[in-house]
């Protein structure tokens, strides 16, 4: 019966040793795994976006420095009024009609509330204009207009009767530019 009790008290203290000093450890061995496999998957969504991001600057490089150019001209950075009424002049001009005069350029003021169109990142340039010309001229100044870079929508347009067969038009429209 020696051998037996020995055996027996052998196991009892095999069992409480595995109890009390490794199960803790391997209780912790555990967390420690799944805090890796955390980890893991952090690493892999990390690689995403760095190859989404090399994917991204690759296209963006890849955009022609002309397209950068006619860009810059449809959206440019600053309100550039005095380039829009040149503009605006010029194809009056050549589309053989006046510009008469400028009546108003607005440019939005800047206030505490945040805007939604700042929010957009783009603010608008308020155009009032007064041209003169034949009807024919006038629909060759909208369509210039319309191919223009620079985007720009007309809102409202009004006309009066002038002597022969010229007429005048007041012009409404927004020019568009980025914050």
């Amino acid at each position: 019966m020696g051998r037996s009790t020995i055996t027996i008290l052998f196991l009892l203290v095999a069992v409480s040793v595995f109890w009390f000093w490794t199960r803790p450890l391997l209780v912790e061995i555990d967390a420690l795994k799944a805090e890796k496999d955390s980890f893991d998957q952090a690493l892999s969504r990390s690689r995403e976006f760095q190859e989404l991001r090399d994917e991204i600057l690759s296209k963006f490089n890849s955009v022609s420095q002309d397209n950068l150019n006619r860009l810059s001209k449809m959206l440019p950075r600053e309100p550039e009024s005095t380039k829009l009424l040149v503009q605006l002049s010029d194809m009056a001009d050549s589309s053989g009609g006046v510009v008469l005069n400028f009546l108003d350029v607005r440019e939005p003021r800047s206030s505490g509330a945040v805007n939604t169109k700042e929010q957009v990142g783009y603010q608008e340039v308020e155009i009032k204009a007064n041209l003169s010309a034949k009807y024919e001229d006038f629909l060759v100044f909208l369509t210039e207009l319309q191919k223009s870079l620079r985007l720009i929508d007309v809102e409202q347009i009004d006309f009066f009767a002038g002597e022969t067969n010229f007429y005048e038009f007041n012009i409404n429209a927004q020019a568009y530019y980025k914050n």
